[in-house]
């Protein structure tokens, strides 16, 4: 089953920001831009959000405030759905932005034994990206083009890649 996860500006009417996959499902994240897509994949679930950089209403983007509600309930979920004690891999894609505070103290508070941070750029993506993850992988394919980079979800660290390397 596929589980849309829309930007929080746009999840009305049903749709919904944040949410989890078996392990035979998938979680899709459309037109990622200026917003970052969380994924913490555990023994039994993944769990994601689509963080949004802005607040409602504000002019400029705020990425450590607009983005906490929305990891902070998909850290939530991850405890719920996943073993205590089991390892979890967290999955970041957004843009450089994200990565000055944000994504590390996603890190930390998920007690992450793998890490796997995508960085998209205006080269390979001007118009954003949409995103498909599983238990097992992750496939980002920059929007407008008929590309996509496929990355294996890691068992530990990895340093930081932008899409396209």
């Amino acid at each position: 089953m596929r589980v849309s996860l829309y930007e929080p500006a746009l999840a009305v009417g049903g749709k919904a920001y944040a949410g989890w996959a078996n392990e035979d499902d998938e979680l899709y994240f459309p037109h990622v831009d200026s917003c970052c897509a969380l994924v913490i994949v555990g023994d039994k679930a993944a769990v994601g959000g689509h963080m949004g950089s802005q607040l409602p209403n504000a002019a400029d983007p705020n990425y450590d405030i607009a983005g906490r509600y929305v990891w902070e309930l998909v850290l939530a979920n991850h405890r719920r759905l996943n073993s205590p004690d089991g390892p979890c891999t967290v999955i970041t894609i957004g843009e450089s932005n994200w990565y000055d505070s944000v994504v590390s103290a996603i890190w930390t508070a998920a007690q992450a034994d793998g890490t796997l941070p995508l960085r998209t750029t205006a080269k390979f993506c001007p118009k954003g990206v949409d995103i498909v993850a599983t238990m097992k992988k992750v496939i980002v394919t920059p929007c407008g083009t008929h590309t996509h980079f496929e990355y294996a979800v890691p068992d530990g660290y990895l340093e930081r890649k932008d899409i396209g390397q």
